[in-house]
């Protein structure tokens, strides 16, 4: 059945969604670090069914730092349908959208479902980090591993949506990203590749430089 949802941006009093930011962030002081620096969204206002929290990581790189579904709500296309919502409103000034999360199987099936691929990791994070061991599904939580969708194609120093390519462009650039980011540099990486002009049917080198932390 349709089910028409409203989304909604929330600058004020964001702690009153605390208890659905636990179900992604098990530990209060990891999402303190995020909470008033992140842009805060929901779906639905007097019945909240999902909330994410975003953040600007610059060089044209937004990140989803929680992400949550409310149970009974879950398996119901409002996890997708936020990253897509997020994409969208997004996708005129920024080029990619990564995304954090455990080597979980509740969450990495999730995320590759919703067109991320993974790019890289960062060892011993949930030890380092948390107070306690984080358990899903019987495994321990070890290494954060981060995804990567491109949201907007950087093209004369202005981004493109996405969703405003052509299938063409897309296809080449779902192969980028797939080829380029398995052995990333986790400090640095240049990636270079060809964009054939639509209006002016010329070869033009893009130059994408990523910076990552």
């Amino acid at each position: 059945a349709y089910r028409r949802m409203e989304f909604y941006e929330i600058k004020e009093n964001k702690k009153q969604y605390l208890d659905l930011l636990l179900l992604a962030d098990e530990q209060e002081n990891m999402i303190d670090k995020y909470l008033e620096r992140g842009s805060m969204f929901i779906i639905d206002k007097y019945d909240v069914k999902a909330v994410c929290i975003v953040t600007d990581e610059g060089c044209g790189i937004i990140e989803i730092k929680n992400i949550a579904v409310r149970p009974e709500y879950q398996r119901h296309g409002y996890g997708r349908a936020m990253i897509n919502y997020i994409a969208r409103r997004y996708s005129e000034n920024y080029s990619i959208m990564q995304v954090g999360t455990g080597d979980s199987p509740l969450t990495v099936p999730f995320y590759i479902k919703c067109g991320f691929t993974e790019s890289h990791r960062i060892k011993n994070f949930f030890r380092d980090n948390y107070d306690r061991p984080i358990i899903e599904r019987g495994a321990t939580l070890c290494d954060m591993v981060y995804f990567r969708k491109i949201i907007g194609w950087i093209y004369d120093k202005k981004i493109i949506p996405y969703e405003k390519l052509s299938k063409k462009e897309k296809r080449r650039l779902n192969n980028l990203k797939c080829n380029d980011w398995s052995g990333i540099d986790p400090v640095t990486c240049i990636a270079d590749t060809e964009r054939k002009d639509i209006r002016g049917n010329l070869n033009i080198l893009i130059i994408i430089r990523i910076f990552l932390y």
